[in-house]
């Protein structure tokens, strides 16, 4: 969020207090206008225009009616990198382009939702993997690995995996969102009996967003009674 932000939430019912991100604090950033090349991108996919002053903008709808604007900017990413066989992390930075929001509304102004900012690690060209990928920095891959433990945290890896033994799930090709081929459900290492044509009809896609999962109703009740049975733990059902 720009630090001239209009409609943002100043407090938090979350126990963190926002940040703002000022241009003017960094030496290496500096808002886009609408010429430079910058913004060519933004624009071939939709997601940019160009208001009489001239700066690279955007408007952004999600599905629950939330709306967020801004201008685009170019600043310096900063992050540890490690070389393969290697243990001891180097930092590196590259310059990538992200959104400055200076309007929000709907659920984003929500004093018990405020983030300061949405990190874009979709599949198009523009999302923090896909730019620093296009750069020679990262393959095209990240990892996301929550802590689980109810206080946060976690591990957030750009690029592939120092370990081995790592199976790759193919992503479905021609899709925006990460969409995979589900075949077959496993709980605690049995095979749910679910037949696999009952996945293929909307495919299934894997979303950090989405609070809860989904399931067709084929596969719903199957899926609930597996972990049902499953020795009392941190597992939460809702039944119903």
């Amino acid at each position: 969020m720009s630090n001239t932000c209009v409609n943002c939430p100043r407090s938090s019912n979350l126990q963190i207090q926002p940040t703002f991100f000022d241009t003017t604090a960094s030496s290496t950033a500096r808002v886009i206008p609408c010429t430079h090349k910058d913004c060519a991108p933004f624009n071939r996919s939709g997601t940019a225009w160009c208001p009489r002053s001239d700066q690279c903008g955007y408007t952004i709808r999600y599905l629950d009616s939330s709306a967020t604007s801004g201008v685009y900017v170019k600043d310096e990413f900063h992050f540890d990198s490690l070389l393969p066989g290697s243990r001891i992390a180097n930092s590196s930075s590259a310059p990538i382009v992200f959104g400055v929001s200076t309007y929000q509304s709907g659920h984003l102004i929500d004093t018990n939702n405020v983030a300061d900012g949405i990190l874009g690690f979709g599949r198009g060209d523009l999302s923090v993997p896909s730019q620093l990928s296009s750069r020679g920095l990262i393959p095209r891959v990240f990892a996301h690995c929550l802590k689980g433990d109810g206080m946060g945290g976690g591990t957030f890896v750009l690029g592939k995996i120092l370990e081995q033994g790592i199976t790759y799930t193919p992503l479905t090709p021609n899709k925006q969102l990460y969409f995979v081929n589900l075949q077959s459900i496993a709980v605690n290492g049995d095979m749910l009996a679910v037949d696999p044509v009952v996945f293929t009809n909307r495919g299934t896609f894997f979303d950090t967003g989405t609070t809860y999962a989904y399931l067709v109703d084929e596969a719903y009740n199957p899926f609930v009674n597996a972990v049902s049975n499953i020795p009392p733990g941190q597992y939460c059902v809702d039944r119903k």
